[in-house]
C-alpha cells in the first residue's frame, strides 16, 4: 500500500512568530494609547490627511511649527503619520457602528504588526549570517517579547517602525548579496527601501541608516550574483521614493531639510551620554535587551565568513546611533520605556547576537537565559503602561538646576520658581534618582493597580509610595498632571489584564474615562484647525459627525464654536436647545456662549458667562481676557482655551555645550 508523503514542517520560525503575535496581543494596552503629546502630533497627522487629504493640525501641542494660515505641523518625521493613515480611514466608520473609542484597537493592532515585522526581519538577517532555524526563532521571540520593543506597542511613537526599517534593511542587503540574478536586485531594491523608510520616519536616520547597506559592498557574494555597480543602483532605486517623499515633505512643512527641531540642540557632552546609556540602570540598552550583549561574540565567530560588510555594517549603525542620541538634550528619550531612542536598534543587534545560539549547549542555555532575563525585565513596561507611569512622575516637584545646566534644555520645558531660579521638570531628570528607576515605578504603580479593589484604594496607596517619608522631593505634589483624563483615570484604575480588542470588549460608558479616545481626540483637533483657518463647512462637518459618535459636553462645546464661527445663530440656538443638562454644564460650552454674546456686543453676559468658567477652567486665555476688553479677547474657542500656542523658530540642531548657550 502506497503512503502518504509527509507535509513538510512549517520550522520553528513562523510557530515563533505566531508565539510573538499571541503575546503581544494577549498584554497591548489600548486604554492609554496616543496620549502622549509627540504621539498626537504623529496621529493627529494621520487623522489630518485621512479626513482632508492635508497634512495640517491645530496650533497647541509643544514642537508644533506653525503655519501662516493659522494652523500648525508636526516637527516629526512622516512615516508614522503615513503608516496609521489606514486605521484612521477605517476609525470613522468602526466607531460610528461599534462606539466612541472602539477604533483603539486598529491603531494597536498596526503596532503589534509593525514590531512583528521588525522580529521577522531579525530572524531573516540572522539566516543571512548562518543561523540555524532554532536560533533565528530565538532571535525573533527575543524581538518580539524581551526587549524594550514590545510595550511600544500601546503607544504610537515612531520607534518600532524604524526598527522594523533597520531590520530589513540588514536583512535584506545580507541576503542580496547571497542570492544571485534578479531575486539579489529585488532583495537590494527592498534594502534601499526600508532605509529610504527609516529616514521618512527620522530624519537623523540619514547618519545611520546607509551603514546597513554595507553588505551590499563587502559581504562575499555568491556565484551568479549581480556586480556591486547594479546592486548599488538597484538598492538606490528602491530608496528613490521614500527619499523623495521625506525631501517633499521637509520642504512643503519647513522650506528645508533637518529645520524642524528649533531650540533644541546636541547639548549634552558626548562621554556623559555614552557613559549613561551603557550603564546607567535607568536607560542602559543592555540592561533591557541583554540578548543584544551576545552579539560582541558575532564579530569573533563570523570574522572569516564573508560577512565583514553586515558587520561593519552593524557596528557603524550602532555607533552612529549611539553618538546622536548620546549628544542629544534628551539623550534618555524622555517619556518611553527603556532607552527610547536606541529600541531601533533591537533587531539589527538581535541578529548578530543569534547565531552564537548555535555553538553549543553551553550557548544554547546563555543564548535562552538572556532572552528570559529580557522578558522578565520588560514585563513591567508591558503591563504598566510608561505614558501613565510619565504623568505620575510630571506630579512630583520640579528639579531646581544651575542656569549653566539649564541651557541644555529647550526654553519651552523649563520653569522658573519664585526665586526665578530654573526648574526642570522631573520627567527629564528621573535617570539621575535610583529611587524612580523606570522598573522600581513601573512595578510600584502595577503593584498598587494589583492590590487595590477601588479607584479610591489605588489612589491612597499611589499617594504615599514606599520613599515619601525618606525623599520627599519625590512624593507627588498632587494629582498626575500631563497626561489626558484617561491617563489620570487609568492610572487609578484597579488591575486589568490587557489585551488587543479590550476597546471593542466594553461598553461606551465603561470607555468614556479610563480609556482614551485617539481617533476622537484627532477628529477634535481637525475642528479646532478648521475653525482657526476659516474652513466653517468642514468645522460644522466633522464636529457634527464628531458629537453624533461621542455625544458629550466638549464635543457639544465643539459644534456649537462651528456653529458660531459660521455665522448659524439659529442653528445654534436649536443644537442647544437639545443638549442634556450635564453637556450645558460643559466650561466650554460656557466659553462658547461667552464668545456669542461678545459678538452680539453684550459685554455683561459675555463677562458673566467668562467668569463663571474662569472659577473651574482657569486656562491662561481664559484668564488674560477677564482683565482685557471685548476687543482684546481671543477670537475664537481655540485661541481662548488653548496652551503652548506661541511661535517656535525652526533651525537645525546644533552641536554645542550645554553650558555654552549661543549669543
Amino acid at each position: 500500500m502506497a503512503v502518504a508523503p509527509r507535509r513538510n514542517s512549517p520550522g520553528p520560525v513562523p510557530w515563533a512568530l505566531a508565539i510573538a503575535f499571541l503575546f503581544l496581543a494577549g498584554t497591548a494596552d489600548e486604554r492609554t494609547f496616543g496620549t502622549v503629546s509627540d504621539e498626537q502630533q504623529m496621529l493627529f497627522t494621520s487623522v489630518s490627511i485621512a479626513t482632508a487629504g492635508e497634512i495640517g493640525i491645530a496650533r497647541g501641542p509643544l514642537f508644533t511649527v506653525h503655519r501662516p494660515a493659522g494652523d500648525a505641523v508636526a516637527p516629526y518625521g512622516m512615516g508614522q503619520p503615513l503608516l496609521q493613515v489606514l486605521p484612521a480611514v477605517l476609525a470613522g466608520p468602526m466607531e460610528r457602528s461599534s462606539g466612541a473609542g472602539s477604533s483603539q484597537t486598529l491603531f494597536v493592532l498596526v503596532e503589534i504588526l509593525v514590531v512583528l515585522a521588525a522580529a521577522f526581519g531579525a530572524s531573516l538577517a540572522a539566516g543571512a549570517l548562518g543561523a540555524s532555524q532554532n536560533a533565528r526563532a530565538l532571535a525573533l521571540l527575543a524581538v518580539a517579547a524581551a526587549s524594550p520593543l514590545s510595550p511600544y506597542v500601546s503607544s504610537n511613537y515612531a520607534e518600532p517602525l524604524q526598527a522594523a526599517a533597520f531590520s530589513f534593511t540588514l536583512a535584506c542587503s545580507a541576503l542580496a548579496a547571497c542570492a544571485s540574478g534578479r531575486r539579489s536586485l529585488l532583495l537590494a531594491a527592498g534594502a534601499g527601501l526600508a532605509a529610504g523608510v527609516a529616514v521618512l520616519t527620522k530624519s537623523m536616520n540619514v547618519a545611520v541608516a546607509p551603514f546597513l547597506l554595507l553588505p551590499l559592498l563587502l559581504d562575499l557574494r555568491s556565484d551568479g550574483a549581480p556586480s556591486r555597480p547594479r546592486l548599488v543602483m538597484a538598492a538606490t532605486a528602491g530608496a528613490f521614493p521614500p527619499l523623495a517623499l521625506w525631501l517633499a515633505f521637509e520642504i512643503v512643512r519647513f522650506g528645508r531639510p533637518f529645520a524642524s527641531y528649533g531650540g533644541q540642540n546636541f547639548t549634552t557632552p558626548l562621554f556623559e551620554g555614552l557613559v549613561n546609556l551603557l550603564g546607567n540602570p535607568a536607560e542602559s540598552l543592555f540592561l533591557y535587551f541583554p540578548f543584544a550583549l551576545l552579539a560582541f561574540t558575532a564579530f569573533a565567530a563570523i570574522r572569516g565568513s564573508g560577512k565583514r560588510g553586515t558587520l561593519l555594517g552593524v557596528a557603524l549603525a550602532t555607533t552612529a546611533s549611539f553618538a546622536l542620541v548620546a549628544a542629544w538634550w534628551s539623550w534618555d528619550g524622555g517619556p518611553g520605556w527603556g532607552p527610547r531612542l536606541l529600541v531601533p536598534l533591537v533587531p539589527v543587534l538581535a541578529a548578530l547576537a543569534a547565531p552564537f545560539f548555535d555553538r553549543g549547549p553551553f550557548a544554547r542555555k546563555l543564548s535562552i537565559g538572556l532572552a528570559a532575563l529580557g522578558f522578565g525585565i520588560n514585563l513591567p513596561g508591558v503591563l504598566q503602561p510608561d505614558a501613565a507611569v510619565s504623568a505620575y512622575v510630571m506630579s512630583m516637584p520640579p528639579l531646581a538646576v544651575s542656569e549653566a545646566e539649564a541651557s541644555r534644555y529647550p526654553p519651552y520645558f523649563l520653569e522658573r520658581d519664585a526665586a526665578g531660579r530654573p526648574l526642570v521638570p522631573r520627567p527629564f531628570v528621573a535617570y539621575r534618582d535610583l529611587t524612580l528607576l523606570p522598573l522600581r515605578l513601573h512595578s510600584f504603580l502595577l503593584g498598587a493597580r494589583l492590590q487595590g479593589n477601588t479607584s479610591e484604594t489605588v489612589a491612597r496607596i499611589e499617594a504615599r509610595p514606599p520613599w515619601a517619608a525618606s525623599r520627599p522631593d519625590l512624593a507627588p505634589a498632587g494629582p498626575a498632571k500631563g497626561g489626558s483624563a484617561s491617563v489620570d483615570a487609568h492610572l487609578r484604575s484597579p488591575f486589568a489584564w490587557p489585551h488587543l480588542g479590550m476597546s471593542l470588549s466594553k461598553p461606551r460608558d465603561e470607555r468614556a474615562d479610563a480609556y482614551n479616545m485617539a481617533y476622537l481626540s484627532g477628529l477634535a483637533d481637525q475642528v479646532l484647525r478648521a475653525v482657526d483657518v476659516g474652513e466653517r463647512e468642514r468645522a460644522m462637518r466633522l464636529s457634527e459627525g464628531l458629537y453624533e459618535i461621542s455625544p458629550s459636553g466638549y464635543t457639544a462645546a465643539l459644534h456649537a464654536e462651528a456653529l458660531r464661527a459660521a455665522g448659524r445663530p439659529q442653528t445654534l440656538d436649536s443644537f442647544l436647545a437639545t443638549l442634556p443638562p450635564e453637556s450645558q454644564s460643559s466650561p466650554s460650552l460656557g466659553v462658547v456662549l461667552a464668545l456669542r454674546a461678545r459678538d452680539a456686543g453684550d459685554e455683561a453676559l459675555a463677562r458673566d458667562f467668562l467668569g463663571r468658567v474662569a472659577t473651574v477652567f482657569p486656562r491662561p486665555g481664559i484668564r488674560k481676557a477677564m482683565a482685557s476688553p471685548l476687543a482684546a479677547w481671543p477670537k475664537n474657542l481655540h485661541g481662548m482655551t488653548g496652551e503652548n500656542l506661541e511661535e517656535r523658530a525652526l533651525a537645525a540642531p546644533e552641536f554645542r555645550r550645554g553650558d555654552n548657550p549661543p549669543k
